[in-house]
C-alpha cells in the first residue's frame, strides 16, 4: 500500500571535486540543495576513514573515473548504515531538482522494488550487431531502500560485471545487476534535458522534478550552466509560470543571456575546432560544387583534368 505521507527522500549528488562540479555544488547548496524536505548529500572520494558532515559523505575510495562504479556501491553501503530512508534519487551536478514535485512524485510511487528513471541503452550507438542493454540513466536514478539492501548483498556479482566489462559506467553495471541479479523491472521516471542555453519559461514543463543541463554537447562553455541553475531556481522561486509579470521580465532576462551565451559560444575553442573539422571535411566536396555551378570553370577544370 502507498502512504500518503511524504516519503523520506535521500538525494545523492555525485561530485567529481573537478571542473565543472566545483563550480556548481556551492550553487546547489544555496539553491534547491537547501530545501529541507529531502536530505541532500553530495558523496566524493579521497579519505581513509568514509564519514560525512552536514552535507558531504567523504569515502575511503579515490575520486577517478575509474573507480565511479566501485564510489556507488561504497554510498549505497554507507547510507545503508548511517541513514533512514525510503527512496534515494542519486543525479550529478548538473542537475535542478524540484523537491515539491519529487516529493509529489514519489507519494505515488510504492516504496518497494522500485528501479525508476529515464530509459537508456548501452552501447549508445543502437547497431544490430551489437549486443545493446537497457538500463537507467545515472544522471537522475530513483532506488527504493529494499533495492539499496538487495545490491549491497549482491555485492561480488556486481563486481564480477565490472571486471567482465571493465569500461562499464556505474548506472550500466546497477542496471545489470538490478534487472537481472534482482529481478528488478524498470519504473518510468521524469526528466527534462537543455542543451542550448537558458530554456525559455513555455519550454519548461513546471509540474515537472528533474531539469538537467549538458551545455557542452553544443559547444558551450560549461561554467556557463551555472547561469542555467540560477535561472530556473528563480523562475520556480518566483512561481513564474503563474505570473505574467514576471514571465515578461524573464523572457527579457532570458533574451538577453542567450545573446551573450551565443557569443562566448563562438569564441569557444572547442566550437572554433569543431568548424574547423568541419570545414576542412567539407571543403573538397564544396570546392567541387563551386567548380560545376560556374560554366567557365567546370569547362576549364575539365581541359585541366583531360591534360593530366
Amino acid at each position: 500500500m502507498i502512504s500518503k505521507q511524504s516519503p523520506k527522500v535521500l538525494i545523492l549528488v555525485a561530485n567529481s571535486t573537478a571542473y565543472p562540479s566545483k563550480l556548481m555544488v556551492p550553487l546547489i547548496k544555496h539553491t534547491w540543495g537547501k530545501d529541507q524536505r529531502a536530505n541532500t548529500f553530495f558523496y566524493q572520494g579521497g579519505v581513509k576513514r568514509s564519514y560525512h558532515d552536514e552535507n558531504t559523505i567523504y569515502l575511503n575510495i579515490s575520486n577517478s573515473l575509474s573507480d565511479a562504479p566501485i564510489k556507488v556501491l561504497e554510498v549505497l553501503k554507507y547510507i545503508d548504515n548511517n541513514f533512514e530512508f525510503d527512496f534515494v534519487f542519486r543525479v550529478t551536478t548538473t542537475a535542478y531538482v524540484n523537491i515539491t514535485n519529487l516529493l509529489s512524485f514519489l507519494k505515488k510511487i510504492h516504496p518497494i522494488d522500485c528501479y525508476l528513471g529515464v530509459e537508456d541503452i548501452y552501447p549508445p550507438v543502437r547497431n544490430s550487431k551489437n549486443n545493446n542493454f537497457k538500463f537507467l540513466s545515472g544522471a537522475g536514478l530513483v532506488i527504493s531502500k529494499d533495492v539499496v539492501k538487495k545490491i549491497i548483498k549482491k555485492e561480488e556479482q556486481y563486481k564480477q560485471i565490472l571486471f567482465e566489462e571493465r569500461l562499464l559506467m556505474d548506472d550500466v553495471a546497477l542496471g545489470k545487476l538490478i534487472t537481472k541479479d534482482i529481478n528488478t523491472p524498470f519504473q518510468e521516471g521524469f526528466r527534462e534535458d537543455y542543451y542550448n542555453g537558458i530554456p525559455k519559461t513555455k519550454n519548461i514543463d513546471h509540474k515537472n522534478y528533474h531539469y538537467r543541463f549538458r551545455l557542452d554537447l553544443q559547444y558551450y562553455p560549461r561554467y556557463l550552466e551555472c547561469l542555467v541553475l540560477i535561472n530556473l531556481y528563480f523562475k520556480f522561486k518566483t512561481n513564474v509560470f503563474e505570473s505574467k509579470n514576471w514571465q515578461i521580465i524573464f523572457m527579457i532576462i532570458d533574451f538577453l543571456l542567450n545573446i551573450v551565451f551565443l557569443i562566448l559560444k563562438l569564441i569557444n575553442p572547442k566550437y572554433i575546432n569543431f568548424l574547423f573539422g568541419k570545414l576542412k571535411q567539407n571543403a573538397p566536396k564544396l570546392f567541387v560544387k563551386l567548380i560545376k555551378s560556374n560554366l567557365f570553370l567546370y569547362k576549364l577544370a575539365k581541359k585541366i583534368k583531360n591534360r593530366l
